[in-house]
């Protein structure tokens, strides 16, 4: 049983799922499976999923699990979740490019105190080293936002 399950969930991402699992290729913590659930795609988004399970390193930890509609981002991770048995869940988009030490920070986070039960990551957007965000917070007033977002990427480490 691998230490963590990583779920995206993916609708019509032929253009950027497969730079998603190749940055996943690189993470330097090998202790993951990939679980896949595409939310019945109408583009070639599971056959580029196919085509890199089938040369990449990570066939193995790789399932496809295909549905026949889109049950959005929350409905494909609770399908993902329900095909995990990791001691961790990570979700990722599936536009998303982790850094190579991504999953290995987010364990020696959880690892570090028995008392935190999630982690956010710190999102860059493409191409111009400005935070999206590095999780979500609530004002005393309930108003979401986003933490650190427009600061420079090196803000939050």
């Amino acid at each position: 049983m691998p230490q963590i399950s990583l779920i995206i969930a993916n609708y019509n991402g032929e253009g950027f799922i497969q730079d998603c699992l190749r940055s996943m290729e690189r993470q330097t913590f090998k202790d993951f499976e990939i679980i896949v659930v595409d939310n019945g795609s109408s583009d070639d988004s599971v056959v580029k999923i196919q085509e890199f399970a089938e040369k990449s390193s990570l066939r193995q930890a790789t399932r496809i699990i295909p549905l026949c509609c889109n049950l959005g981002f929350a409905g494909g991770n609770s399908i993902g979740l329900n095909h995990s048995q990791a001691e961790y869940i990570a979700l990722l988009n599936n536009d998303a490019e982790a850094d190579k030490d991504w999953l290995g920070q987010l364990i020696k986070a959880m690892d570090s105190d028995p008392k935190i039960g999630i982690c956010a990551s710190k999102l860059i957007l493409n191409g111009n080293d400005v935070i999206d965000s590095a999780g979500d917070g609530f004002s005393t007033l309930l108003k979401g936002f986003k933490r650190g977002e427009g600061r420079g990427a090196s803000f939050y480490q």
